[in-house]
């Protein structure tokens, strides 16, 4: 018997509303069930515990650990199939606990189960191996957390825990979204990120930053940031990747039997002995609209910032170092002019890493829109992902001169970020139109002098 039509449609509502959004809250009070901010969950294991297939789980900022306070290291964060996590609400502690930005209220999932973490990956005897561990599950989506200090290298049954300090999954299919990956080590492959042995599911990654991530590479490829294999088609959108390391190969990202899509990337002073950027053991890697520029390695400037071994590489509408093996196809040399890629702190592989381009570099307006993902329609800030004619090449869309929201019109929004923030120092800070980590008059002047225009 077939079922109705407007039954079909009644039972879809149905679900829709039995999804449950459950609240988690460093600072609540214990005894919460997690269905409001006044009755949050203060762990999040309570809440990925409650948490099924259409449910949502809201992280407000603060800090977060798997081991329940135990002291184990082979105590994860697993959500089930179809649950949606988000981070970066205010929570209790803000002027509204709905209140949502990823940047401004951190919402950090750690390892470093002791707090003692020192420079270099010291201290780290205590360490979770495994932030995420995601096994046969499909439709997670991941959004707006800073992963940090996993410690992947203890085997916690045959292959795992030596993989993925941050995350690692196997047979799975994840949506990772506005994340911050620093400072996670792995034993083997993906210092923060190992994707394994997919065969079908396609794990996306978004507006997602790597740094100061490290593999060791005891039986595996590297990949400081990223490992995948096993017929695994991830793809990467709006990423930056920066300094991040590996004594073995890729010091951003290493792919083995595994068709890895790069778009709209920004791959820059990561470390390895062969392909600094990107190592290609076996497989196919697709990178397109991006930036792989100073990467450090063996081999000429072109083969620092892609090495393939048995695998093959295609690179298009791209920036590079040298062209020869990768001339033509839209290509070009062009020296992207990061503002401040070591960020404020001057140290490359921390937090504040900052791989913008200068408003003149030649990467703006260099790309080709018919590579932009269906449904990308913003930069890894937030920004319109065309401004111009044509889409900039990387992670980050240049403004019009003036437009502090990338809206392509400079109008009373952009006057007001300014003034808003007026006199105050920080890079990302809407009203530094200038990208010179101030909001002083020199922004004013940019505002007033390009007021009513558009681009």
């Amino acid at each position: 018997m077939r079922t109705p039509a407007a039954l079909l449609a009644a039972l879809a509502t149905q679900s829709v509303l039995a999804a449950n959004v459950f609240h988690v809250d460093a600072s609540a009070p214990a005894g919460g069930n997690g269905l409001s901010w006044g009755a949050a969950f203060n762990d999040l294991q309570d809440a990925l515990a409650a948490a099924g297939a259409g449910d949502q789980v809201r992280v407000a900022q603060g800090t977060y650990k798997p081991d329940r306070g135990t002291g184990n290291r082979h105590m994860f964060f697993v959500p089930n199939s179809g649950v949606t996590m988000l981070g970066g609400f205010a929570g209790l502690a803000g002027p509204s606990p709905e209140l949502r930005d990823p940047d401004a209220y951190r919402t950090t999932l750690s390892g470093d189960l002791l707090g003692d973490d020192a420079p270099n990956f010291a201290n780290r005897s205590d360490n979770t191996t495994n932030i995420f561990y995601i096994f046969s599950k499909t439709g997670v989506v991941i959004d707006g957390f800073t992963v940090r200090s996993g410690h992947a290298d203890l085997f916690h049954n045959f292959t795992s825990g030596v993989h993925g300090g941050g995350i690692e999954t196997a047979f799975s299919e994840i949506t990772v979204r506005n994340c911050v990956f620093v400072d996670n080590l792995a034993w083997r492959g993906g210092g923060a990120v190992a994707l394994l042995n997919a065969y079908g599911p396609v794990p996306r990654f978004e507006n997602c930053r790597f740094f100061g991530n490290r593999a060791l590479v005891n039986g595996s490829t590297g990949g400081g940031a990223v490992y995948t294999a096993g017929n695994t088609t991830p793809v990467f959108v709006n990423c930056v990747f920066v300094g991040n390391s590996t004594p073995g190969g890729g010091g951003a990202i290493a792919t083995n039997a595994s068709s890895f899509t790069l778009v709209n990337c920004t791959i820059a002073q990561n470390t390895a002995n062969a392909g600094g950027g990107v190592y290609v053991n076996s497989g196919q890697f697709n990178a397109s609209n991006s930036v792989l520029w100073s990467n450090n390695a063996g081999g000429d400037a072109e083969r620092k910032q892609i090495w393939t071994n048995v695998g093959a590489a295609t690179v298009q509408n791209s920036s590079l170092p040298m062209l020869s093996l990768y001339a033509g196809n839209g290509n070009l040399v062009a020296d992207p002019q990061f503002q401040a890629l070591a960020g404020p702190d001057g140290s490359l592989g921390t937090a504040d890493d900052d791989a913008r381009p200068a408003a003149a570099s030649p990467v703006v307006n260099a790309g080709d829109n018919a590579h932009i993902p269906a449904g990308v329609a913003t930069d890894l800030a937030g920004g319109a992902r065309v401004t111009g004619g044509a889409v900039d090449l990387g992670a980050y869309e240049t403004p019009c001169v003036g437009d502090s929201n990338a809206d392509a019109i400079v109008n009373f929004t952009d006057l007001n970020n300014v003034l808003s923030s007026f006199n105050t120092a920080g890079f990302g800070r809407a009203g530094d139109v200038d990208g010179d980590g101030d909001v002083d008059f020199a922004d004013l002047n940019l505002v007033i002098s390009a007021f009513n225009s558009a681009c």
